[in-house]
């Protein structure tokens, strides 16, 4: 059965420039719907910088109502962004057996 680890945020975004992301969610069991599938996202102003190419990991404390956590229900398995619109995270609690992020 999937995982209901607690989780710190690392907020990042994974390019760093303004590709789009696709993510398709595996709930931890039939029948699921809740949060924790998908990443947890906040909206920013501007593209944040690399180090080398290599997008930064954030220890940002964000205020709770900025923060969009997706829902996943049956007909809301796929969530896509805007890599260069947001950050994001792996949710305060995962519930999930698996991710698939394209990019």
């Amino acid at each position: 059965v999937g995982s209901t680890n607690q989780i710190k945020h690392g907020w990042h975004q994974d390019t760093g420039r303004g590709g789009y992301t696709l993510m398709l969610g595996f709930p931890p069991s039939n029948h699921f719907s809740g949060e924790g599938v998908f990443s947890h996202g906040a909206r920013i102003s501007h593209l944040l910088r690399t180090d080398r190419g290599i997008p930064v990991v954030l220890d940002w404390d964000l205020p709770e109502e900025s923060v969009y956590r997706p829902v996943y229900a049956p007909g809301q398995e796929i969530i896509t962004y805007s890599d260069g619109a947001i950050i994001h995270s792996a949710p305060d609690k995962h519930s999930r057996e698996s991710v698939w992020r394209l990019m």
